[in-house]
């Protein structure tokens, strides 16, 4: 039996890349799902990072708690913002125990998908990849079947005037790991992201 440990985010889309690698898996495989965590190593077979560029993230995190007090809501952006920013500059570290896996690049590349496949001993048949399973905060299930069509690398455009939002597009060290792991920049004046291309 193998076991992956996963970490991410909440609306990192980490959701839609575990189903698929569900759907993908060689044997019988179990899962540990690690949401909002600080990273640790423990016994699985494969420790992965699942990470969605901050932007996004942010869009959607912020976007789907509306339901929370306003306290709240902002204490636990302001926390899960520097586990971000923790998970990130894991996956930029030469010699990391970690498989990270951008859910940009396998949302949008399906070479990409196969290499992470390859690297988690996984089928590269690509099966499930168009499932929506869990939901999206902004478009629930009506995408099930066709999930690729989803305008997953746009959310922010909606949340480009919310004071939360420019508070992560606006840090300086979420900019510079955002272009070293997605190649995105910032511009202002309006304020704008460069480099999403799907």
């Amino acid at each position: 039996m193998m076991s992956v440990s996963v970490y991410s985010m909440a609306r990192s889309g980490h959701h839609a890349i575990m189903d698929w690698m569900r759907a993908n898996v060689r044997e019988e495989t179990v899962f540990h799902n690690h949401e909002n965590a600080r990273l640790s190593i423990g016994d699985a077979d494969y420790h992965v990072i699942i990470l969605r560029d901050p932007y996004n993230w942010a869009a959607s995190w912020w976007h789907s708690t509306q339901w929370l007090g306003a306290a709240v809501r902002e204490k636990r952006f302001t926390e899960w913002i520097e586990v971000w920013k923790e998970h990130a500059a894991e996956c930029l570290e030469t010699n990391s125990k970690f498989i990270p896996v951008s859910y940009n690049e396998w949302f949008a590349s399906r070479e990409y998908r196969a290499r992470v496949a390859t690297k988690l001993n996984l089928n590269t048949e690509d099966k499930g990849i168009n499932v929506v399973r869990s939901g999206s905060s902004w478009d629930g299930k009506q995408f099930d079947g066709r999930a690729q069509e989803m305008k997953v690398l746009h959310r922010w455009e909606h949340k480009r005037d919310d004071p939360a939002w420019r508070k992560v597009a606006l840090d300086p060290k979420i900019q510079r790991l955002a272009n070293r792991l997605f190649d995105l920049t910032v511009t202002s004046n309006p304020l704008t992201i460069r480099g999403f291309d799907v």
